[in-house]
């Protein structure tokens, strides 16, 4: 299935119309039309292949385990995989944007450039954090 959406991101900055889509893929396809300013091929390679070597089914596992649930569509509830897939696919390209960290549902996506050049994404699951201040 995450394929399908990569085609679709690919066809859409090509120029080309998307047209039958599950409806989570659909809002996918729609929602990406304002990131494909700061979209190319590298960048979206990379962010697939990081989302295709993430573990969600260990992330969904823990969110069972601590009853971790998320409020959509007027409801709480366990997401899915793909949801969660969903979800980071769009932090990891607002991150490219925003040239910044983003987060939400527990994903925490970052862009970075380091000294080298070199484009740097990085995808997590924060469970717990804890800081002082002093």
């Amino acid at each position: 299935m995450t394929r399908n959406v990569q085609s679709a991101i690919m066809a859409m900055s090509a120029g080309e119309e998307v047209v039958s889509f599950s409806l989570i893929y659909l809002f996918t396809v729609l929602f990406f039309r304002g990131f494909m300013t700061v979209s190319t091929d590298k960048t979206t390679d990379a962010i697939f292949e990081l989302i295709e070597n993430f573990n969600f089914e260990r992330v969904e596992k823990l969110m069972h385990a601590v009853d971790w649930k998320w409020a959509m569509h007027d409801e709480l509830r366990f997401a899915a995989i793909d949801e969660m897939r969903d979800k980071c696919i769009g932090l990891l390209f607002s991150a490219k944007r925003d040239h910044d960290v983003v987060s939400s549902g527990g994903f925490q996506a970052s862009y970075k450039v380091n000294d080298e050049g070199e484009e740097i994404f990085t995808l997590r699951f924060i469970a717990a954090e804890n800081y002082v201040r002093f």
